[in-house]
Formats: C-alpha cells, sequence, structure tokens
C-alpha cells in the first residue's frame, strides 16, 4: 500500500514537472515564440519577390495598386526600378529568414539544455525520496534509462518539437489565408488532401509511438542487464557465468537492432506516404487549373 502511494506521489509530481519547467521559462518561449513568428513571415514573403518580376518586368503585368504606389515613391515605376527593390526584398526576406533561424536554433539549444538538466535534477531526488519497496521491485536500469533517455525524449519535445509545431501550424494558416486571398477555388482543391493526411499522419505517429516505446523499454532491459552483472561480477566470475550472461547481453542488444529497425521502418514510411499525398493534391490544382 506504501508502495502505491508512493507510485502515485510521483506519477503526479512528473506530470506537473513538465508545466513547471515550461513555467520557468517562460519569458525564453516568448521570445523563441516571436522569432518563429518573424522566421514564417520571411517565409511566406520569400516567393512575392519572384512574382513581382515574373509578373511585371517579364510580363508587363501591372502591380497591385498599394504595392505601385509604394515603389514609385521610392525608386520609381519603370522596369529597372521594380526589378532592383525585387533583388533588394529578396536579400532583405533572405537575411531576416536566416537570422531569425540562426536565434531560434540558439533559443532552442539552450532551453533544451536546461529543462533537461532541470528535469534530471528533479527525478533522480525524487527517486531518492520513493520508498525501498519500490526500490526492490523497480530494476536500477530501468531508473536510469529514465534519466537519460526518456528525458532526451521529452526534452526535444518541449523544445523543438515544440516550435517545430508552431511554426507549421503559422506556416500553413499565412499560407491558406494568402491562397484564399488570390483563388479560393484553388485553394480548396489544395486543402482537400487534408483529411486524408490527417488520417495518414494519425496512423502512422501511433505506431511511430508504440514503436519508440518498444525501443526504449528494450534499452532499459539492457541497462539494467550490464547493471546486475557489473554489480555482481564476482559471483558471475565466481560460478563461471560469463558465458551465460555474454549470451544475455547479445540476445538483448539484437532485440534492440530488431526494434529500433522496425520503428526506422514506421518512420521511413511517413515521409513518402506525405509526399504522395501531397502530389496528388498538387496534380488536382493543376489538371482544374489548365481546364479552367
Amino acid at each position: 500500500m506504501a508502495d502505491k502511494s508512493s507510485l502515485a506521489r510521483g506519477q503526479t509530481t512528473n506530470r506537473a514537472t513538465v508545466v513547471g519547467l515550461l513555467s520557468e521559462h517562460w519569458g525564453v518561449l516568448l521570445v523563441a515564440l516571436g522569432v518563429v513568428g518573424a522566421e514564417t513571415v520571411a517565409a511566406l514573403l520569400e516567393p512575392w519577390p519572384i512574382k513581382v518580376v515574373l509578373d511585371t518586368v517579364l510580363h508587363a503585368k501591372a502591380l497591385p495598386s498599394r504595392l505601385a504606389q509604394a515603389v514609385a515613391s521610392t525608386v520609381g515605376t519603370t522596369n529597372a526600378s521594380v526589378l532592383a527593390v525585387a533583388v533588394a526584398a529578396v536579400i532583405v526576406i533572405a537575411v531576416i529568414g536566416a537570422i531569425a533561424g540562426y536565434v531560434e536554433k540558439q533559443i532552442v539549444a539552450g532551453l533544451g539544455q536546461q529543462i533537461g538538466h532541470d528535469l534530471r535534477c528533479r527525478i533522480y531526488s525524487h527517486a531518492q525520496r520513493l520508498s525501498m519497496s519500490y526500490h526492490d521491485k523497480k530494476r536500477t536500469g530501468d531508473i536510469i534509462s529514465t534519466v537519460t533517455a526518456d528525458v532526451e525524449a521529452i526534452q526535444g519535445a518541449v523544445t523543438s518539437g515544440m516550435l517545430d509545431t508552431v511554426y507549421s501550424t503559422l506556416l500553413l494558416v499565412g499560407m491558406a489565408s494568402l491562397m484564399l486571398y488570390l483563388d479560393w477555388r484553388f485553394t480548396l482543391i489544395a486543402l482537400s488532401i487534408l483529411p486524408a493526411l490527417g488520417v495518414v499522419v494519425y496512423t502512422l505517429t501511433r505506431r511511430i509511438k508504440r514503436a519508440s516505446r518498444e525501443v526504449r523499454g528494450r534499452e532499459a532491459d539492457l541497462v539494467s542487464t550490464m547493471h546486475e552483472v557489473l554489480a555482481s561480477i564476482r559471483l558471475v566470475k565466481a560460478f563461471g557465468r560469463e558465458d551465460h550472461e555474454r549470451r544475455r547481453f547479445d540476445d538483448q542488444s539484437a532485440q534492440i537492432v530488431d526494434s529500433t529497425l522496425r520503428a526506422r521502418d514506421v518512420k521511413a514510411k511517413l515521409s513518402p506516404t506525405v509526399e504522395i499525398i501531397v502530389a496528388l493534391g498538387s496534380a488536382a490544382v493543376l489538371w482544374f487549373g489548365a481546364r479552367h
């Protein structure tokens, strides 16, 4: 009963830990989100200078009224002036995107390391407060694996994974808004692939999570075996169990290889499947555009 209560307290503490770790770095997270916003704006603006050159300089198509007024008030209305503005815009947008990307990576690296450090310290401190009955039933290798591999996975999820999700979401919303502004029919055709894309991503992501958990479990078994053998190496040598322990270690290591390859196989299917679905959407847009 004491063991269950200790475990329940541990689970509650661990659930609160992620929120607590993030709450200690809200200032850095807000800066990172601002940088991600700047990077998203740069990505959305990137094709527009090329569009201006293709539509205006090469095809003598009039600029939008607001853009034409801005260009005329700065450098003039000739093709050379428009080309100069477009070239300068390409450079400025590239510089902004590069600086934002660099700052984001620096912030993510520092934030991730700090969160990993805090989480490892909390887990270690919490493990020391658990009851002896818990440690009698729990293998030391499992705790070591939690402090190393699991913390690394959480660290990546709450930093780079979270910011990547924010960036992709902002970019998708921005692109969809621009497409709706330009032509709502093409936009609806392009977005028609989202249901199929969502089903594929959801299904494969669940399989990837299951495979990753299996790999981490196998790694914890291996660490536990190594710890048990090295901790009792005198007994192993006294009873001549070296070959038996070596075979057991080899079997567990081979299981890790098999589990990792299965996980990689599932992960490798995600990107090609998404690309095929996106290509189908692009093909539909081309077909509709050519016939209308």
